[in-house]
């Protein structure tokens, strides 16, 4: 009789139908339910991503994220066809692929906040890229993105793109950095490019929230939508959202729509509204904060965004279209204008503070 109680427990526990069998059933209805509301979420926030924006993204069919696509007629031409791409595409750069002499294109618009943007939304596995956890949630929160090139230093040639970035028309939505550096060596560059070596053309960059932070005695942040410093051209470019440069102590604060400082900017606009704070040398305007020393051309180029310069250093440069350049003969402006209102806050006395404004360059301006 004992023998065949223990039979029938046997049976009860680990049969077809046993316990444990429809425990381990109930388990994996359980992970599948999970792995469904958290689809569902997901589209519910698309939805409500695309209604804020007004943009709809097309779901990616990206056969091999986090690998650019070389087209098969041109070796030298690649494109970025998910989020995973364009992550891979920053880590890749940063770490030496300049990508000179090549172009890089946009497959499709890309929205970080969209799972139809990625491939995997909720993958783990991106932690050699600089990720470790769920891609979207760090993508979307914290420190956000992470620049394409090297954000440290300033003219680190062999770290940033060199080559054609071919927006292709499209956009790049919710993108999100914020960087906080506690340093005395470096300088801090952040946008979607952190340098600009190579031309960047045809892209939109919609809503984005980009802010970088530095404390230091010597060097400079720069904040801006497309890159934080652009060395060579920018052009049919657009930026919308907010960005902010801070330098707390006495680093120095650059930021701009398009670039915090620049070269050559052609048929760009910026509807950003854009913050740069300091006590040392702040320069900020709407498409660039200033020039570096050597020339820089902005043609048929216009600011709707406010830009607003807050703290009380000196020598602080504000403008619609730029805020400083070291001579008259460094810079070329030609067919620009600003609409977007100007405003100057915790201005102390005998602060200096040039405001830019000529026929081209139309400027209300506010001190508080």
């Amino acid at each position: 009789m004992l023998l065949i109680l223990a039979s029938v427990s046997i049976t009860v526990v680990f049969g077809d139908n046993g316990i444990l069998q429809l425990a381990k059933e109930a388990g994996e209805k359980t992970n599948e339910a999970v792995k469904n509301d958290i689809s569902s979420i997901g589209e519910l926030e698309d939805i409500l991503h695309e209604t804020q924006t007004g943009i709809k993204v097309d779901k990616v069919t990206d056969a091999k994220p986090g690998e650019l696509e070389v087209d098969a007629s041109n070796v030298n031409l690649f494109t970025i066809n998910s989020i995973e791409d364009l992550v891979f595409f920053a880590h890749d750069v940063t770490n030496g692929n300049t990508y000179a002499d090549k172009t890089v294109k946009l497959g499709l618009s890309l929205d970080f906040a969209s799972t139809k943007s990625y491939v995997d939304a909720n993958r783990t596995d991106y932690g050699e890229y600089g990720y470790n956890g769920n891609l979207k949630t760090l993508l979307t929160s914290g420190e956000g993105f992470l620049p394409i090139g090297a954000i440290l230093g300033y003219n680190d040639k062999e770290h940033s793109f060199n080559g054609t970035f071919d927006g292709n028309e499209k956009y790049i939505i919710n993108l999100r950095i914020h960087k906080e550096l506690i340093d005395n060596k470096n300088d801090l560059n952040i946008g979607l490019f952190a340098n600009n070596y190579g031309t960047i053309k045809k892209l939109g960059i919609v809503n984005c929230d980009i802010s970088g932070t530095l404390t230091s005695e010597v060097n400079s942040v720069h904040s801006g939508g497309i890159s934080g410093v652009n060395f060579n051209e920018i052009n049919n470019c657009f930026v919308s959202g907010q960005i902010s440069s801070t330098g707390l102590e006495t680093a120095k604060s650059r930021a701009g729509g398009i670039s915090a400082v620049g070269r050559v900017f052609k048929d760009c606009y910026n509807l950003a509204t854009i913050t740069c704070k300091g006590n040392s040398y702040v320069c900020v305007g709407g498409i660039c904060g200033g020039n570096d020393g050597e020339s820089t051309s902005l043609v048929s180029c216009y600011n709707q965004g406010e830009v607003t310069k807050i703290g009380l250093g000196t020598g602080s440069y504000v403008g619609g279209i730029t805020g400083y350049y070291s001579e008259p003969d460094t810079i070329k402006i030609d067919s620009c204008y600003n609409i977007g209102n100007i405003t100057i806050k915790n201005k102390r006395e005998n602060e200096e503070v040039y405001v830019r404004w000529n026929s081209w360059c139309w400027v209300w301006c506010k001190l508080e």
